[in-house]
C-alpha cells in the first residue's frame, strides 16, 4: 500500500471516528443537558470500511450508532454496542448530562433475559421485553432494595415522571412512588 493510500485510509478512519454526532436528544428527559444533545459519539462498527453508502436508512427516526466510546471516571474508554442502551444514554445527554460517565461496559445480567451499563448518576437496565430504561436515586434504591430485575417488581418499563407532586417509576409488576421523602411499592 504506498503512503498516499495509508493517508486517506487513515484520515477516513479518522474523520469516521471523530465527527460522528448525534443531535436526537429528548429536551423534556434533561432540560439542563444544554448542548449536551451534540456530544461526539464513535462512528458505527460498520463505519470503519464496509464501502456502503448508508443509503436507505429511514428518514423518520433519529440515526443511533451501533457503537459509542465514552470515558469513564478513571479514564479508560468504555465501548457501548447496545443501540437501545445508547439511545437511552443519548437522552440523557451522554457523559455531558446528569448521568455521568459509564463506570464499566455493558453488562449481562444474571437471569440472561438483560442488560446493564452502570454510569456516576445511575443505571441504565435494557430487556427485550420492556426497552431500556434509566434507574437512579431513590427509587433505584428502593428497587434494589426489593431485589432489582429478579425481584418481585421485575425490569423498569418507564423511566422516572412527575405526577401530582410525586416522582414515579413503573415496572413490569408495580410502581415506586417517591412523595414527601418516602418511596412506596404499589
Amino acid at each position: 500500500m504506498n503512503s498516499k493510500t495509508t493517508r486517506t485510509l487513515g484520515a477516513v478512519v479518522a474523520a469516521a471516528a471523530l465527527t460522528v454526532s448525534l443531535t436526537a436528544c429528548n429536551s423534556s428527559k434533561d432540560d439542563s443537558s444544554g448542548d449536551a444533545a451534540s456530544s461526539t459519539a464513535a462512528a458505527p462498527s460498520s463505519a470503519a470500511g464496509s464501502g456502503g453508502t448508508g443509503t436507505g436508512a429511514s428518514e423518520s427516526a433519529p440515526v443511533v450508532p451501533s457503537t459509542s466510546i465514552a470515558a469513564a471516571d478513571d479514564g479508560q474508554q468504555v465501548t457501548i454496542t447496545d443501540a437501545p442502551i445508547i439511545a437511552e444514554y443519548a437522552q440523557y445527554g451522554y457523559e455531558k448530562g446528569h448521568l455521568g460517565a459509564p463506570l464499566g461496559p455493558v453488562a449481562e445480567l444474571p437471569d440472561g433475559k438483560g442488560k446493564f451499563l452502570t454510569l456516576k448518576g445511575g443505571t441504565i437496565y435494557w430487556s427485550e421485553a420492556s426497552g431500556a430504561h434509566v434507574v437512579h436515586g431513590v427509587i433505584g434504591d428502593k428497587w434494589g432494595a426489593q431485589g432489582h430485575e429478579s425481584g418481585k417488581l421485575g425490569y423498569p418499563t418507564s423511566d422516572e415522571k412527575s405526577e401530582d407532586g410525586a416522582i414515579k417509576q413503573t415496572f413490569q409488576n408495580g410502581t415506586i412512588t417517591f412523595k414527601d421523602g418516602v418511596a412506596t411499592v404499589s
